[in-house]
């Protein structure tokens, strides 16, 4: 299986470009009850300069890396596992869209650009409460300097208070069915930005580790980044493109089954 996961990547780094070209800009599919991953987009804050910055046709802070990201761990999903789903989909939902509720798996891109409206932390509170699991990616404001890691995940500690006001951000045990639901994966292995190891939190319903997890980070990382890889840094990409890969498809295996 190893090997085989290594030949595949390979394959997926010199496909993803072309593959990704032809999709860009294309609209958001109409809901068909596939499983896929909803990339949710807000208004983003000011400031630091990154949350306006744009890196794709999708806009700043939320649409960094899109559509290729998500494109990226689809493509993995549809070959390595019996799920047959459409690997170019662009599903770009707003945080208040009511057909939030249809699907069971979101991605927050860039959440320390997300400071939530009172209008979107309760909709975000219902979508998770009623069993939705969200994704928050790239806490890095693009050069994930120290200081700018530290503040997004500051943010993001802060303004998820609003989401679940009793909610309580952890470290995820190694042992958790997140980190075994199709890989066997390491947390401790993830190598992150800024000379740290990525640490995956999350927050679990009620605070039991023994219940669902509803939330997922990924503190001094990007998996997104390393899922749109394509080729402009072999050696190294390869390596930290398969780890993510890896923790993206056991992400999307544990929110279609929990």
């Amino acid at each position: 299986m190893a090997k085989g996961w290594r030949y595949f990547l390979l394959g997926l780094v010199t496909s993803a470009t072309a593959t990704v070209a032809q999709a860009q800009l294309a609209p958001n599919m109409s809901y068909d009850g596939r499983p896929t991953l909803a990339r949710l987009s807000y208004t983003p804050v000011g400031a630091p300069e990154a949350c306006q910055g744009r890196d794709s046709p999708a806009g700043p802070g939320w649409g960094h890396d899109y559509p290729i990201s998500v494109q990226g761990l689809l493509t993995a999903v549809n070959a390595l596992t019996s799920t047959k789903i459409v690997t170019d989909s662009n599903m770009v939902l707003a945080i208040t869209d009511s057909t939030i509720l249809k699907y069971p798996m979101v991605m927050l891109t860039e959440p320390g650009c997300w400071n939530p409206t009172d209008e979107e932390a309760k909709l975000m509170r219902e979508y998770l409460t009623k069993g939705g699991f969200l994704i928050a990616d790239d806490f890095t404001f693009f050069d994930c300097t120290p200081e700018h890691c530290e503040l997004a995940i500051q943010r993001f500690e802060e303004w998820m208070k609003r989401v679940l006001p009793d909610g309580r951000i952890v470290v995820i045990d190694s042992g958790d069915a997140v980190f075994d639901g199709f890989f066997k994966v390491d947390p401790g292995s993830i190598r992150g930005f800024a000379s740290h190891n990525a640490q995956i939190v999350g927050i679990y319903e009620e605070n039991n580790p023994k219940k669902r997890l509803m939330v997922v980070g990924n503190y001094w990382n990007a998996l997104g980044h390393k899922w749109r890889y394509s080729g402009d840094d072999l050696g190294s990409g390869i390596e930290a493109g398969g780890s993510a890969y890896q923790l993206g498809l056991n992400y999307f295996v544990y929110g279609f089954s929990h």
